[in-house]
């Protein structure tokens, strides 16, 4: 088990973490997920080529597929995001 470093940010969701089990299903520890993983409200305005105010919107509406990790602090998955748009295209 690898040990843990003090100096990371900790995470404020459970939804950032996955069980970690050995080959007999034996719990062994949790994993984080990878941080590219997750996206910032700045990082998918760029993605999307929209502004913060439509991202809220689209929030606020519960249409757009995200978690808050603070009062204010939101996080997208990119595989959650990917699927969005895939669902909106119509694919």
């Amino acid at each position: 088990m690898t040990e843990i470093n003090v100096n990371e940010p900790i995470l404020e969701t459970l939804e950032d973490l996955k069980r970690v089990r050995d080959d007999k299903g034996k719990f062994v520890g949790i994993k984080k997920e990878k941080p590219t993983d997750l996206l910032t409200v700045a990082e998918l305005c760029v993605i999307l080529g929209i502004n913060r105010d439509t991202v809220y919107r689209e929030l606020k509406a519960g249409s757009l597929p995200g978690f808050r990790v603070g009062v204010k602090i939101w996080r997208f998955r990119r595989s959650d995001i990917t699927a969005w748009i895939d669902k909106r295209r119509g694919a």
